[in-house]
């Protein structure tokens, strides 16, 4: 059997060691830099991406999501003179409101 050993060179002095640190970091810090300058773009597509897709959903499509939820509806938030009205009222008052001044 023969065994292959890479060579292995040991570091020349502290400073090389300090120089193989201090470009690590600065690679680091570009890698970082250009992940955030990434998701700034696709951050912006991504949100696009996402209005359209709910500007092209249907009202049944939507119902079935937000029921597909699986949510305690105790647990979504309403304003307090929410809790006590299903906000039917104040909608056909607001119907009302744009009806009488078109």
């Amino acid at each position: 059997m023969v065994v292959v050993r890479a060579e292995t060179k040991p570091c020349q002095s502290r400073a090389s060691m300090v120089d193989f640190a201090m470009a690590t970091a600065e690679g680091e810090k570009e890698l970082m830099r250009q992940w955030v300058e990434n998701w700034k773009v696709v951050g912006e597509e991504t949100e696009r991406l996402k209005r359209v897709a709910l500007q092209a959903l249907t009202e049944e499509e939507g119902a079935e999501q937000f029921n597909g939820m699986d949510c305690d509806p105790a647990l979504i938030w309403r304003p307090e003179e929410r809790i006590a009205s299903s906000g039917l009222v104040e909608q056909q008052r607001l119907f009302s409101k744009i009806h009488e001044h078109p």
